[in-house]
């Protein structure tokens, strides 16, 4: 009898855990549909160094139609978008798990590659050919 209810608890347990439910869901950000694609183009790049070693790179880019509007994309030494600075030197650092950047300060483009990789004073830029790296963000 002793077996017979253990037997049944055993079903009874592995019954509940293979009868899961599973639910899904598609959402879009709100105005999808009346969105604008605008399309930059790279046009010089940097390499970042801090103590001989290579740790990132910040990459301009220039709207299409409009090269007065630009920003840079600073990226870590794996080609990670981790922060922008725009036009008027506003630095944006990318937020894990966040949609929004966090706005960390304004500054120079090396000051703003310093700030979203945080680095020290000794960090350095070099230029380097467009196209040497990645260029994801271009389209």
């Amino acid at each position: 009898m002793l077996m017979r209810v253990a037997l049944l608890l055993v079903c009874a347990c592995a019954a509940a855990h293979t009868t899961a439910c599973i639910t899904e869901r598609e959402s879009s950000p709100p105005g999808l549909d009346s969105a604008v694609v605008q399309r930059a183009r790279a046009v010089q790049s940097w390499s970042i160094h801090e103590r001989g070693a290579r740790v990132g790179s910040v990459v301009r880019y220039e709207h299409v139609n409009e090269p007065e509007r630009y920003f840079y994309m600073v990226r870590n030494r794996h080609d990670q978008d981790l922060g922008m600075i725009d036009a008027l030197g506003r630095i944006f650092r990318q937020r894990p798990h966040s949609e929004e950047p966090e706005q960390i300060g304004s500054g120079s483009v090396l000051e703003g590659a310093r700030r979203i990789l945080r680095l020290g004073k000794r960090a350095e830029l070099r230029e380097m050919p467009v196209g040497t790296g990645i260029q994801r963000s271009e389209g």
